[in-house]
């Protein structure tokens, strides 16, 4: 009532860079640069979507009290985020989410009971009825279950940065329901907030990608330092009859090191599908509406040729940017486990005023000498 739609809505991209700031508040979620420049790029393009590709429209923003109001709002959103992983104590997202309707139940019927009771609930159109069942359940209980689960296992500025995908969804319901498509003006907003929204899936895979890569090359080494222990010493292991259990503890080993190897291949596989997907879905979307351009006659067939051709490329370049971060996060992955093997401190260590040592005697004596074979601390 006291903001304009456009200016609030450009209010509310700032939601997931105030979600930021209060993590790192609260829970100390540090934000890399990469995640960062992903929510300046939604922001960016979802300001340019708002604004309808008006540059000068975005440079006219006026902020006023209702703008204030719904900054406020849109803190105490952003705030929800980090409050619900510090406060949580082992409940789950069903417990919580129900926690968080009553309360909200509660101040609702405190702040607006005499409007409740003033309604004639039995002459209602059953369009009213359908819009309060879709709020209750979608719009309410559905999201914040979803964002009570999100919350507990991602960082509060990832959580909220798919709010950049709002002023898209709407504009593809618009067009699905009452067939008007958006100015041409609008796609490359669109276009950078799908491009910062598959940002955050490529660190989510790379990360993964990078600790699996990291567990495979542990358990091959694993395996290969057993089996050329247990090969020189071939003897020893002859005179114990002990082959069936080598045999089967190198079965073991192997077994692991696939199946690791295997989930590595597979974290792979999801973040090439997942770039594939997206980056030929924006081209089938760009076709779509070029082609109802053309049939508008607002765009000629040689200008959607030659915007798609350039979709074509772009779609492309990601596609095999997805290749290549996967090596880069495998390599990532191996460089990590060197560099911990070059840190580390070594057991015996020089003291720091080291004693000379005395004059020797003629005698020899073993105190406290113990042996064990490094992979089999037992034996």
């Amino acid at each position: 009532k006291t903001a304009l739609p456009v200016s609030a809505a450009a209010v509310f991209t700032l939601t997931p860079l105030m979600s930021a700031g209060f993590g790192w508040l609260l829970m100390r979620q540090r934000m890399t640069g990469r995640i960062a420049l992903a929510l300046a790029l939604g922001a960016a393009g979802s300001l340019w979507v708002i604004f309808g590709g008006d540059a000068a429209a975005l440079m006219r923003l006026e902020f006023g009290r209702g703008e204030a109001i719904y900054l406020v709002g849109c803190a105490a959103h952003a705030l929800y985020t980090p409050m619900v992983r510090r406060l949580n104590r082992g409940e789950t997202p069903i417990v919580s989410t129900f926690a968080t309707l009553c309360a909200g139940g509660l101040i609702l019927l405190v702040w607006g009971g005499r409007a409740i009771l003033d309604t004639d609930w039995a002459h209602l159109p059953a369009i009213v009825w359908v819009t309060l069942l879709y709020v209750a359940i979608f719009a309410s209980a559905l999201t914040t279950a979803l964002v009570q689960f999100a919350t507990m296992r991602l960082p509060s500025s990832k959580v909220m940065a798919y709010t950049y995908l709002t002023p898209i969804w709407v504009i593809g319901l618009e067009a699905a329901l009452t067939r008007g498509l958006p100015p041409l003006a609008v796609m490359p907003g669109v276009l950078a907030t799908v491009a910062a929204l598959l940002l955050l899936p490529l660190i989510v895979f790379g990360r993964w990608v990078r600790r699996l890569s990291r567990s495979a090359q542990d358990r091959l080494a694993d395996t290969s330092a057993f089996g050329t222990e247990s090969l020189n010493a071939i003897q020893i292991v002859q005179a114990f009859t002990h082959e069936p259990i080598d045999r089967a503890r190198f079965d073991a080993y192997v077994e692991h090191t696939f199946d690791t190897s295997r989930a590595r291949i597979l974290a792979r596989a999801v973040l090439t599908a997942l770039v594939f997907f997206f980056g030929l879905s924006s081209v089938v979307g760009v076709l779509w509406v070029g082609a109802n351009a053309v049939l508008a006659e607002t765009m000629s067939g040689g200008q959607l040729f030659e915007f798609i051709l350039y979709a074509v490329f772009a779609a492309t370049a990601i596609a095999a940017l997805s290749e290549i971060w996967g090596d880069m996060q495998m390599a990532a992955g191996a460089t990590e486990r060197l560099m911990e093997l070059l840190d580390m401190e070594p057991e015996i260590a020089a003291p720091p005023v080291p004693a000379p040592l005395p004059a020797p005697r003629g005698e020899l004596s073993f105190e406290k000498v113990t042996f064990a074979y490094p992979a089999r601390p037992g034996v």
